[in-house]
């Protein structure tokens, strides 16, 4: 009896199915690294993840055996004759793990997307507070105080409609956004005038430090129903140490009073996104202790923790880290989950949902945009302070395709070392972050790599225990994703 059958198995004639297991062992990751076995429930049972594929079946041992053999480089013969199967049939198995006859499920490199992931908005490069940690230079990134017009705003928004067709995301950001709220309104008003028609209506969403909160706030909330996330650190004895407002004072008791007064008012704010920096280490503090935090003390449950960045420091990151979130923790069900969500855990389960897998570190330049109150376009805002990546300009109706292609063949397969690793499906990365701290675009550096592989192994693991638990708590784990998801603004 054959160990595999699928659709795909009875049509490849045996030629064309030793050609395209071939081309499987031939591809990005090398054999001795292509799959994962784990125990299963159940006696002599395994599950076996596919690094190329992202599928994860349930197998009996024999089959767990012979993918160890094939991963140690044993003769098919050898294999065919202790499974007592055909080699046949082991050709078949490794095109089952693989889903299809294609080489790899690699998302082709250079597409762009349709419409545009992100439209980031930079409605304001002035911003009321003075954080210590700022990558903005206070928040005109070096490009001296501005608002965005509402004229600009739209001149933005019909050129990502004639380009993309329109947007997943838009996402007013700043400097402090919420003092130039006439734009954000503005642009709210001419979405519903205007992209009625069009076949996916964006979400609209804004990044805030809350310091300040206009009276007219709360009622585009709630007619236009924007998403508010909100930049706080966590209690005043860690926030106030870096988050200060203009008189040098700390932030935390009036964007605390600020939370409050929208929430009696709206459904908002439903995330939060804390900057990890050293105080909360000193003080004892990580990513699942800081998302309790908010969970108790404001009912906000979706929260991105991310570690500070300092171009003067490029290991600070690194050495934050381990300390900012405990993927299983948050995704696994069972496991100490308080209903809270980090929502950047949550992506690194897309690949594996979605079978998936990215060419990309990041989307910048190609799934995202950035626009400055002057209409200038850059890939993102980490990109401001660097004109050669200046894409064009909404006002003047410029378009740069050569730094396009250039963000377009940034890819890990183009990196031999990536192209090999067998978490390249997990990784992704700040490519604007890499060329400040290494001059280049490419994030791979050994600690980078070893977060990466930590990471991937965390995300495996809570991805198992989802599959391996009963429907209700399935049913739950996707309840808490699908909010998270719903709720962000900042992907």
């Amino acid at each position: 009896m054959g160990l595999a059958r699928s659709r795909s198995s009875h049509r490849t004639s045996r030629g064309h199915r030793k050609e395209a297991v071939a081309r499987l062992l031939q591809g990005g990751n090398q054999v001795a690294e292509r799959w994962r076995i784990w125990p299963a429930p159940g006696e002599g049972r395994f599950i076996v993840f596919d690094t190329e594929s992202l599928r994860f079946l349930e197998v009996e041992s024999r089959v767990a055996e012979i993918l160890e053999g094939v991963m140690e480089g044993a003769p098919y013969a050898k294999l065919a004759a202790e499974a007592r199967c055909s080699e046949n049939d082991i050709s078949a198995l490794l095109l089952r793990l693989q889903g299809d006859s294609a080489p790899t499920n690699e998302e082709p490199a250079g597409r762009v997307p349709a419409p545009l992931g992100k439209l980031s908005l930079n409605v304001s490069h002035i911003c009321n507070m003075r954080c210590s940690y700022c990558y903005a230079r206070g928040g005109d990134y070096g490009h001296g105080p501005s608002l965005m017009s509402a004229q600009t705003a739209v001149a933005a928004l019909e050129v990502v409609r004639e380009r993309f067709g329109g947007c997943r995301t838009i996402q007013f950001f700043g400097g402090e956004p919420l003092l130039n709220w006439p734009a954000i309104l503005a642009v709210c008003e001419y979405i519903d005038a205007n992209w009625r028609d069009l076949p996916v209506q964006p979400r609209l969403g804004v990044v805030t430090n809350l310091a300040y909160l206009p009276d007219q706030f709360d009622k585009i909330v709630n007619h236009f129903q924007l998403h508010v996330t909100v930049s706080l650190d966590g209690p005043a004895q860690v926030n106030d140490q870096h988050r200060l407002l203009l008189d040098g004072g700390g932030s935390y008791r009036v964007v605390a009073e600020n939370i409050r007064r929208l929430q009696s008012a709206t459904s908002q704010p439903r995330a939060v996104e804390a900057t990890f920096t050293m105080a909360h280490r000193a003080q004892g503090w990580t990513g699942d202790t800081l998302r309790a935090f908010f969970q108790d003390t404001f009912d906000i449950s979706v929260v991105l923790v991310a570690p500070a960045w300092d171009p003067n420091q490029p290991g600070l990151a690194h050495e934050l880290a381990p300390f900012v979130r405990d993927r299983v923790t948050c995704l696994a069900p069972g496991i100490t989950c308080r209903e809270t969500v980090d929502p950047s855990g949550l992506f690194d389960m897309l690949p594996l949902a979605s079978k998936k897998n990215s060419p990309y570190w990041c989307g910048a330049g190609l799934a995202t945009l950035t626009v400055t109150p002057a209409g200038d376009i850059y890939p993102c805002q980490l990109f401001l302070e660097r004109p050669e990546f200046r894409i064009g300009n909404v006002r003047h109706g410029t378009w740069d395709s050569g730094v396009v292609e250039r963000l377009r063949g940034n890819t890990k397969t183009a990196d031999h070392v990536c192209r090999a690793c067998e978490v390249r499906w997990a990784c992704r990365g700040c490519i604007a972050v890499a060329l400040a701290s290494r001059g280049t675009l490419n994030p791979r550096d050994e600690n980078f790599c070893k977060l990466i592989r930590q990471g991937a192994e965390e995300t495996l693991k809570g991805y198992r225990i989802i599959l391996l638990s009963d429907g209700a708590t399935r049913q739950r784990v996707r309840t808490i994703v699908e909010r998270a998801f719903t709720s962000r603004t900042y992907a």
